[in-house]
């Protein structure tokens, strides 16, 4: 995406921002497809955890959304990678199949942590830019 936006003088960021809000919406329409599908199931089997994460997508994607409106595709990206990874990072405990990594963690959650901390190192780069 770099490359493209180089070629054609667009700006990184905002094409990232616009790409991060329809990840969001083509996630929480996945979803629905692992629960027709049975994949992913809950734990528990109280509640189909393909339903919750899509909902909690499709709300992050609202939000996104919004963000981007009103305060720019920096925070867009940066609240993105935050949001993401905590939702990620908290539903993949309740998943039945856990592949553990490292520290009762899976390779998800592990990338889920590195999205979080960029996340917040944007965040916190932006509002020292700004102030």
């Amino acid at each position: 995406m770099f490359l493209y936006c180089k070629k054609y003088k667009l700006n990184f960021f905002t094409m990232q921002s616009y790409f991060c809000i329809v990840y969001m919406l083509m996630y929480s329409i996945n979803k629905w497809g692992c629960y027709l599908n049975g994949c992913c199931s809950c734990v528990y089997g109280i509640f189909p955890l393909q339903i919750l994460e899509s909902m909690l997508m499709f709300i992050l994607f609202i939000c996104l959304y919004r963000l981007l409106k009103n305060k720019g595709s920096y925070y867009c990206i940066s609240m993105f990678l935050i949001l993401f990874g905590i939702i990620r990072f908290v539903v993949d405990y309740f998943r039945y199949a856990r592949d553990i990594l490292l520290y009762n963690l899976t390779l998800s959650q592990l990338i889920c942590i590195i999205f979080i901390i960029i996340g917040v190192i944007m965040f916190i780069r932006k509002r020292k830019a700004i102030e």
